[in-house]
């Protein structure tokens, strides 16, 4: 501080709330800001995603801007998958319901060919939206699908889920960790993804279920809201189903519209093919920063 020429520690620079901040600092004299995606660009500038950042976004918002995430389709990608039990892909996809056997095999779920398949690979923490699926655990198992949740983190949501194994012996089962291996076989033998969580700068989860032909349920928060299109049975467009922040209470709903989709069985392979087809590889993020990098040399 005593290097430091007084003009820095002003509102306009260094100063936060008396004290200094090397974030803010970092926002306020970068060339450009990016985050990882559009949308969550737009949310940090508001007081609920700011985190107290957000007056200093705002006012720099001009060099702002939001950059997706890429999947790593070396390591994700059914076709040449070694963790799954059958490869697959857009042009064949009889792989993907082996997958689903093996993995209702080795988790002794009980499942005929008609019974839809929920998974979740997630943290266990607020953010993730996992206290909307424990307030409505019961209303969702009532749909008569099978769920799958690969996860750890808070002591609470772990003692629940692991009580529901016992509730729901057949249907559902919880596994504490993280398991890479697993965590494939779930996506792969999985029909669908829930992501209900409150917010999410990007999130890989649903660009990894897209590729593999697993339909995304999810809130319409940041790099979701960017990744995720909402199916249109009318036009058969679309990649998931997306739920509202404000409508919380049309978590189950929404779960239950795509499960009705889920017998027809044309529609549901063209959802599962729309996803299938997006590309999210880093390839694709690597243009957009290399234009923002050009931009940036070209400003100075």
């Amino acid at each position: 501080m005593a290097h430091l020429q007084r003009k820095v520690f002003t509102l306009e620079g260094v100063e936060f709330y008396g004290c200094f901040s090397f974030m803010k600092a970092g926002l306020v004299y970068a060339d450009r800001l990016t985050t990882v995606s559009k949308t969550y660009s737009k949310e940090i500038l508001t007081p609920e995603h700011g985190f107290g950042m957000e007056g200093a976004l705002r006012y720099h918002q001009n060099k702002l801007s939001g950059i997706l995430n890429g999947a790593d389709y070396g390591e994700w990608d059914p076709q040449i998958d070694s963790h799954i039990k059958t490869r697959y892909g857009p042009k064949s996809l009889k792989g993907k319901q082996e997958c689903k056997k093996s993995l209702a095999r080795k988790l002794s779920l009980k499942l005929t060919e008609h019974t839809p398949l929920l998974c979740m690979v997630t943290r266990l923490s607020p953010q993730k939206g996992i206290d909307l699926m424990v307030q409505r655990f019961a209303e969702i198992m009532e749909q008569g699908a099978a769920l799958v949740i690969l996860g750890s983190g808070d002591h609470r949501y772990e003692m629940f889920f692991k009580e529901q194994n016992q509730n729901y012996p057949k249907r559902f089962r919880f596994l504490s960790g993280f398991n890479e291996k697993l965590a494939h076989q779930i996506i792969a033998g999985s029909d669908l993804l829930l992501m209900p969580s409150l917010y999410e700068p990007c999130g890989l989860t649903q660009m990894y279920a897209l590729r593999y032909g697993t339909v995304p349920i999810v809130r319409r928060v940041g790099g979701l809201a960017d990744t995720i299109k909402a199916f249109q049975s009318g036009t058969s467009t679309g990649t998931g189903f997306l739920l509202y922040p404000s409508k919380a209470s049309q978590w189950v709903p929404l779960i239950k519209k795509a499960l009705a989709l889920y017998p027809r069985k044309k529609v549901w392979r063209s959802l599962m093919l729309n996803g299938m087809k997006q590309d999210f590889s880093w390839e694709q993020a690597a243009k957009h920063y290399e234009r923002l990098y050009r931009r940036a040399l070209a400003s100075k």
